[in-house]
């Protein structure tokens, strides 16, 4: 009995954060699809735990919330009208580097072009690229930043920026967006960045 308090818990509450992430969404999805995304989680759950599969065990909130956003978000990029999400972290520069980009930036080099691969020389901790406190974002619809410049993009900035070292920086700013031997071996990827744009009277939100 414990255990099925615990689950109406977890439900519950993951359910409610769920509502909060797409109220402005409320055109698009009712309290029921939210239900019917939910739902079909806990079956395939379900379904693990019938086949005596060892990861249905690991029922943790942080789990069931990453696996539901991950549902969310597939069914809001497939659904609403080829619309997409994007989220974003910002990073400021400054004259000490961050240790988290090591691993990407010492084989950079054997990655300058476009199509080349290579394998990390130490681990990568993705998490740990993001800020200490990553829940707080901005919220806005606005358009790709890539050709076509596709419109009903809905953005997600986190608030809280990340550091990355000058000299790291310097690093990516010497990779191509072009393979090597193309005639556009200029190509460098920056400076790529669209031009500042109008706010066209959008509105923007800022989470709690």
């Amino acid at each position: 009995m414990p255990e099925y308090y615990k689950f109406m818990e977890s439900h519950k509450m993951i359910e409610k954060l769920l509502f909060k992430i797409i109220a402005e969404h409320k055109s698009v999805y009712s309290k029921e699809c939210i239900r019917d995304i939910i739902d079909e989680y806990f079956e395939e759950r379900d379904k693990r735990r019938d086949k005596d599969d060892p990861s249905a065990e690991y029922f943790t909130v942080l789990l069931l919330c990453f696996a539901f956003l991950q549902s969310l978000l597939l069914a809001a990029s497939v659904d609403v009208f080829n619309a997409s999400t994007d989220y974003f972290v910002t990073f400021q520069m400054v004259k000490r580097d961050n240790w988290a980009f090591k691993p990407i930036v010492e084989v950079l080099s054997d990655v300058l072009y476009k199509d080349e691969t290579t394998r990390l020389k130490s681990s990568l901790k993705l998490n740990e690229l993001l800020p200490k406190i990553p829940a707080s974002y901005y919220g806005y619809t606005g358009s790709l930043t890539v050709p076509m410049c596709t419109e009903g993009v809905a953005w997600f900035v986190l608030q809280n920026k990340q550091t990355i070292g000058w000299k790291q920086l310097n690093s990516f700013l010497k990779v191509y967006s072009v393979k090597k031997g193309d005639k556009s071996s200029e190509c460098l990827l920056a400076p790529n960045n669209r031009i500042l744009q109008n706010l066209n009277g959008r509105i923007i939100y800022a989470s709690p």
